[in-house]
């Protein structure tokens, strides 16, 4: 063989190589978009961390995956994911299009309204509690249908974030805020602000990494392993850290969905 046949031939099995090892890389890989809630799902040093991050991560590992994270405001998040950009939404549920979720999710949304500190209401009985007054919730997270469609509030004000709520919250410019215990109480012991949770919560879920429905191996592969965790104990060790309890002990509290 002539050496510039011989060259040409090199060059030809490493780009075979090297497009098939890419292929296959892309082919393990899970690529997912989060939006900043803590401690679930945040950014450190530049970093994606948090319960929910590390849980998938963890995961994904176990399942012979990758994944990767890009932090996003949540509707353009699940935008960009409906479209095609995304593999999948960390900590999304069944009202997500076109999604697979775990049966038995890992990560507790416990909902509840928050008052100011000096309000009068020591408890929450019901929405009419709230009538005539103005409320604030967080666009585009899951609600209540209840909530939603409850037309005795004089208005529901939408926020991006729930600190920019909480803060409105403590200003006056709502009567009440509804939003996640676990967030909302770390929100409010770091900024010292004056606030307090009502008891009994609304409702409590529990949200998973969503993945597309064009990805149901992927998927398949994420629950089995996922569902192994729960078995073996080993996702006790992301509860303990962040919620300081086990994920029976947590499950045992709150009750089911």
């Amino acid at each position: 063989m002539k050496k510039t046949s011989l060259s040409i031939y090199y060059v030809y099995l490493f780009v075979i190589f090297f497009t098939t090892n890419n292929a296959i890389g892309h082919e393990n890989t899970v690529k997912a978009c989060f939006t900043e809630w803590l401690p679930y799902s945040y950014l450190k040093d530049g970093q994606p961390t948090g319960l929910s991050i590390e849980i998938y991560e963890e995961v994904i590992k176990k399942s012979g995956m990758e994944i990767t994270f890009d932090i996003k405001p949540w509707k353009r998040c699940v935008a960009e994911f409906s479209i095609g950009k995304y593999d999948a939404v960390v900590d999304g549920d069944d009202f997500i299009p076109n999604s697979l979720n775990a049966k038995q999710p890992p990560i507790p949304w416990v909902i509840t309204f928050w008052v100011h500190e000096d309000s009068p209401v020591q408890k929450f009985s019901g929405y009419s509690q709230f009538d005539n007054q103005v409320v604030g919730y967080v666009g585009g997270y899951t609600y209540p249908e209840k909530f939603i469609n409850y037309a005795g509030f004089k208005n529901k004000y939408s926020v991006r974030k729930d600190l920019v709520g909480l803060n409105m919250l403590q200003g006056g410019r709502y009567k009440a805020f509804i939003g996640d215990v676990v967030n909302n109480t770390w929100l409010v012991k770091e900024n010292n602000m004056k606030v307090r949770a009502l008891g009994p919560a609304i409702q409590l879920k529990y949200l998973t990494l969503s993945f597309s429905d064009r990805l149901p191996e992927k998927h398949k592969r994420f629950e089995a392993t996922l569902n192994q965790m729960y078995e073996d104990g080993s996702i006790d060790v992301f509860y303990k850290k962040y919620l300081g309890v086990t994920y029976e002990d947590f499950i045992n509290k709150y009750g089911g969905d």
